[in-house]
């Protein structure tokens, strides 16, 4: 009897084996048993197995090649050998595929005694749900049996460590609910993290603005604080707004915890310490407000500080001066950013900073100095 197995491997009782050899109408011998074996196992009719190729071993061949869409000459070479051996291969394969998934555990009844894949299937249940089987060998024993037992202590069920419907229904059910958990847990535990890398009072904004980013696609939705609104944007309620309106904040700059994040469920609102200083020059003791009009562009900030102390205290911060414009504008740069600060601004008519973003040829931000 000639098998092909899922690898295309031929096992016949003979060693002459039939590996394309052309065949025609008349041809007689092993090879003709062996093609027509393999016609009748792909579901085309070659009638006895005489090794005889006659009528019915042609019109059988005939059917194969006009169904696989090769040449239809009734000739058996190369081509017609490949496709029945990739026929039968595939056939082979599903069978054995069939069979596996019938021996998987899906209720049927399983006792001490029981074994093979079911066995095994079940063993592998228990040991992700933390019961102690020894080895997964599909042996149903007494070890098995115990852990059973245990789980259906555990869940309300008839303890008779046999595991039928009702154990595989609620050993099911126990795994969906472990999977759920652990999923909300790795959830949980990196936005715990993300929130107290805004939280640290030694991270730099590039690291909080970052943190922010991720949180935002782990699919929480952002509500921005009033604080926040009033100093940056009253419109704001994203965190890309937020980011973008605090982006006068040097990447490396340290901003000591000023942000704080309140999560509830998906929700999570972005508030800021407003005794904190946010803006490199301006002190805690001073004082700021926005004055942002309607119209605006960028965001107007005041303070009482005058343009002397804020350029000290820009100085202080690590921020290198230079002149341009004459003398009438002094330049301050610091990690890509820059204020660029004029004693008489037609805007203003006094004293003003404006923000440079790092990279940015257009400011974000104008800060009114006093005289």
């Amino acid at each position: 009897m000639l098998v092909v197995d899922a690898r295309g491997r031929i096992t016949y009782p003979s060693k002459k084996l039939w590996k394309g050899q052309v065949l025609r109408y008349g041809s007689r011998g092993t090879y003709v048993k062996q093609l027509q074996e393999m016609l009748n196992k792909a579901g085309f009719n070659a009638g006895k197995v005489d090794g005889i190729f006659g009528k019915n071993t042609r019109n059988a061949l005939i059917r194969f090649q006009r169904a696989k869409g090769i040449a239809v000459d009734g000739v058996a070479g190369k081509q017609t050998y490949n496709t029945l051996i990739n026929q039968l291969s595939a056939q082979a394969k599903k069978k054995a595929q069939k069979s596996t998934s019938s021996n998987q555990w899906t209720g049927q009844t399983l006792r001490i005694g029981s074994r093979g894949q079911a066995v095994k299937d079940l063993q592998s249940k228990l040991s992700k749900l933390g019961y102690n089987v020894g080895a997964i060998d599909g042996i149903y024993g007494k070890q098995t049996a115990a852990a059973v037992k245990s789980f259906q202590r555990t869940y309300g069920l008839s303890q008779d460590g046999i595991a039928g419907k009702n154990t595989y229904s609620a050993m099911n059910q126990a795994l969906q609910r472990r999977n759920t958990y652990n999923k909300t847990t790795v959830i949980e535990n990196r936005y715990k993290a993300l929130e107290n890398k805004v939280h640290n009072k030694n991270s730099t904004w590039n690291e909080v603005s970052k943190s922010l980013k991720d949180i935002a696609k782990m699919g929480y939705d952002f509500i921005i604080g009033d604080d926040i609104k009033t100093l940056i944007d009253p419109k704001a309620n994203t965190v890309d707004k937020v980011i973008a309106g605090l982006s006068f904040l040097p990447p490396g700059k340290v901003i000591k915890g000023a942000l704080k994040l309140v999560k509830a469920g998906s929700k999570v609102t972005v508030k800021l310490n407003k005794e904190l200083t946010v803006i490199d020059g301006i002190r805690k003791t001073s004082k700021y407000e926005d004055v942002t009009g309607p119209r605006s562009r960028v965001t107007n900030i005041e303070t009482g500080l005058k343009k002397n102390e804020f350029e000290r205290n820009l100085i202080n911060d690590g921020w290198k001066r230079s002149i341009a414009g004459g003398g009438k504008v002094t330049i301050f740069e610091k990690d890509g950013a820059r204020y660029v600060l004029r004693d008489n601004a037609k805007s203003t008519g006094g004293p003003t900073a404006d923000f440079y973003p790092p990279g940015s040829k257009k400011f974000t931000m104008k800060i009114r100095l006093k005289k």
